[in-house]
């Protein structure tokens, strides 16, 4: 079976979430292994380093995690859906070191 995650932003007061889609590109098999985050936990993507001037950025706390399983007479896939919800700046200090 292949794994793909995509992660959704959810602003403050939306009704829905907007689609980010491959913000981290993860795809990975049974042979491999890639953590990601699960509800409750708090999340932030960082772009700035990337060379193709990436502009999607964004930070808050997993809301919801949706699995999606696909099946085919050629493979399996599991689309794993990650909604992220914005939460004030107070988190990030409360749980950040100043040296981080």
């Amino acid at each position: 079976m292949k794994y793909r995650v995509d992660f959704l932003f959810l602003p403050k007061d939306a009704a829905r979430p907007q689609d980010e889609g491959e913000v981290v590109p993860i795809e990975v098999d049974e042979k491999n292994y890639a953590l990601i985050p699960n509800v409750g936990d708090c999340f932030s993507v960082d772009a700035s380093a990337l060379q193709d001037n990436a502009t999607v950025e964004f930070s808050g706390r997993v809301r919801t995690r949706y699995f999606h399983y696909l099946r085919t007479s050629d493979y399996d896939t599991c689309i794993v859906n990650i909604v992220v919800e914005e939460v004030d700046t107070g988190v990030w200090a409360s749980l950040l070191s100043s040296d981080a």
